[in-house]
């Protein structure tokens, strides 16, 4: 009777045991499906069906607790009644939430799928997502999670928890309410931004050089771009009190001091951060033509292929531009084409495909979702920057890694174009990094870069550069590190730039390379043992920089973060007499503990000796293990 009983009691453990695993893996797996939501998810699936079935992971949890045997079982008792009446009630919260999650799953989808067909769906789209996030709020405020009584702690903290996260909704919800109203604001326009367009055969530091310039006009959902003109005309020369275009820190003019830093947009790209050169660029556009635009926008050519990997493929003068072919198109073939014409005829025809493409984005039935994952892709390599004069907006650019900053603890190696050619799309640098402990408080990490320059056919102009009929390059290499860095050098190089530009300390050296040769430029510095590791921001080149790091490799097509490793300890050899003593005595007290072990009980005092033997055995073995430990900490 008695094991008839226990196999019952245990049947009902069990089975309540996972029935509440049930219900928490259906409460977990909606919650994932809410938390993990990704551009790329929501293009393979569409929000809608995401939405849903996380609504049906919360549904299930709520059926599961409502329905199961084995937790109405200890619904009458004492106590544990509360419990399951307090699971039942937050679960039903969560799928009310889950619900609603639902409902406005499809109506945004429908708007989405709408947006793509006219402009002014865009607009109607934003406030669509608008009207559920107030909708969502307001109904947060209304649910009452109930799951009263006295509650277990386990519970108790659940209740507490969910609560806690309906009171925070209208606080994580306000930011996001307030990017949607700027962002409609902004498409329903009229907005100017700046845009410049960035020429990857010709690098700044992690950036495509700027060398042409236009406007975009946002205006009821309508995107319309201007003519763009060279970056490097009298247009945008300095104003005629010969003053700084834009108002430029001083730690910046004395780190770059050989540089135009808002003069002109070419010399003011030798910063990296575009929170800091997009303000003047916007400055350098308005002082010299009168644009007072809202924000600024960089692109370069391989944006341009992403977006054409969304957008289809565009006709230019009879040349077809699709996502594998406009970079070398762009970047290399356009100037041997047009190596004996005038140049404005070039420009053109990279304006032309600018603004074929923004007409093709408006006149094509092209999805959102399409656009927004081309633009999210370019922007991790950072071929599109964006910065806006609305702080709204910026912390949205910040918060999507948009906004083109460089970190203080990050590092960016930049080989940079100095010869006016457009050699980069030939040259691609790797780059090789060594740690090791410097002393007990600092790693001194070791930055070898190596740039190529391979052999190629000369003989086009604006290719191979106006300075040398040997095709030779000339360049600068900068390196970003972290502000805590200290002993920054480059052993055995005549530094050129060198300073804190008031995020990163930069180091930097110029140099001529011949075709068919191949340099190598080290930059040494301390960080402090507490550094984990290194945080790379890409470079922007056409292809990605390979690196490695200690061996690992990795490259800089998108921010990476790569560790370290333990703090390396210094070699002493001191702590081998203490090692060896340790496994001596170690040994000798095991080898008392068995001979006692070993003793014939018909020996007289036999069961005293051994007693005897076991204390002195083991305190043998525990001398022998301090030892032990005690050169490890030598060691």
């Amino acid at each position: 009777m008695l094991a008839a009983l226990a196999v019952v009691a245990f049947a009902i453990a069990a089975g309540t045991v996972v029935d509440l695993l049930r219900v928490r893996t259906a409460i977990e797996s909606g919650q994932a499906r809410l938390d993990d939501l990704t551009i790329d998810d929501i293009r393979d699936e569409g929000i809608d069906t995401i939405l849903t079935a996380a609504a049906g992971d919360l549904a299930q949890a709520s059926s599961l607790a409502d329905s199961s045997p084995f937790l109405s079982i200890w619904a009458p008792v004492p106590v544990l009644g509360d419990q399951v009446d307090a699971l039942r009630d937050m679960a039903a919260a969560a799928d009310r939430l889950g619900e609603e999650a639902g409902t406005t799953g499809i109506r945004v989808s429908e708007a989405i799928d709408a947006a793509g067909s006219r402009p002014e769906a865009r607009i109607e789209m934003l406030e669509v997502v608008a009207s559920e996030l107030l909708r969502i709020e307001r109904l947060t405020a209304t649910i009452e999670i109930g799951a009263e009584g006295d509650l277990l702690p386990p519970v108790r903290a659940a209740r507490e928890s969910l609560a806690e996260s309906l009171a925070e909704v209208p606080d994580r919800l306000a930011p996001l309410k307030q990017q949607v109203a700027s962002l409609r604001d902004l498409l329903a326009g009229p907005t100017d931004y700046l845009v410049t367009v960035g020429n990857n055969a010709e690098m700044r530091a992690g950036t495509a050089m700027p060398l042409q310039i236009g406007r975009a006009t946002f205006d009821r959902g309508d995107i319309s771009l201007t003519d763009f003109l060279a970056a490097t005309s009298f247009l945008f020369t300095p104003n005629p009190s010969g003053e700084f275009n834009a108002d430029i820190d001083q730690d910046l003019r004395d780190t770059y001091p050989r540089w135009l830093i808002g003069y002109d947009f070419p010399e003011t790209a030798v910063v990296p951060d575009f929170t800091r050169t997009g303000p003047i660029y916007a400055d350098i556009a308005d002082d010299t033509q009168g644009w007072r635009t809202q924000g600024v926008l960089h692109i370069d050519a391989i944006a341009l292929a992403e977006l054409l990997e969304a957008v289809g493929p565009i006709v230019v003068d009879g040349v077809e531009y699709n996502s594998e072919t406009a970079p070398q198109l762009v970047l290399n073939q356009t100037y041997i084409d047009y190596n004996d014409v005038h140049r404005s005829l070039r420009r053109d025809a990279q304006s032309e495909l600018a603004n074929k493409l923004f007409e093709a984005i408006e006149e094509r039935d092209v999805d959102l979702l399409d656009i927004v994952a081309a633009l999210q892709r370019a922007a991790e390599g950072r071929h599109l920057m964006a910065w806006s004069r609305d702080p709204v907006l910026q912390d949205m650019f910040e918060s999507l890694d948009v906004d083109g900053g460089v970190e203080s603890f990050e590092t960016l190696v930049s080989v940079q174009n100095t010869a006016a050619n457009k050699l980069d799309w030939y040259i691609d640098p790797s780059v090789e990094v060594t740690t090791e402990r410097a002393d007990d408080d600092h790693w001194r990490v070791n930055i070898e870069t190596t740039v190529q320059h391979p052999d190629r056919e000369l003989g086009v102009t604006y290719i191979d550069g106006p300075y040398w009929d040997d095709g030779r390059h000339r360049m600068l290499l900068t390196t970003q590190v972290p502000a805590e860095a200290t002993q920054l050098t480059m052993p055995d190089e005549q530094v050129s730039e060198y300073g804190f530009d008031g995020t990163s300390w930069v180091i930097g050296t110029r140099f001529e390379l011949p075709v068919g040769e191949t340099r190598t430029v080290t930059t040494s510095y301390l960080l402090p043992r507490e550094t984990p590791g290194m945080r790379v921001v890409p470079s922007a080149r056409v292809e990605p920089v390979p690196w490695t790091l200690n061996g690992v490799p990795f490259d800089d097509a998108t921010v990476t973060e790569v560790g370290f490793g333990p703090f390396p300890r210094e070699q002493d050899d001191g702590w081998v007499p203490f090692a060896l003593a340790g496994v001596v005595v170690a040994a000798a007290g095991a080898a008392v503990v068995t001979m006692g072990a070993r003793r014939p009980s018909s020996q007289d005092g036999a069961a005293r000796l051994t007693r005897l033997d076991n204390l002195t055995g083991a305190a043998l073995l525990l001398m022998g293990f301090a030892l032990v430990a005690a050169s490890n900490l030598l060691g």
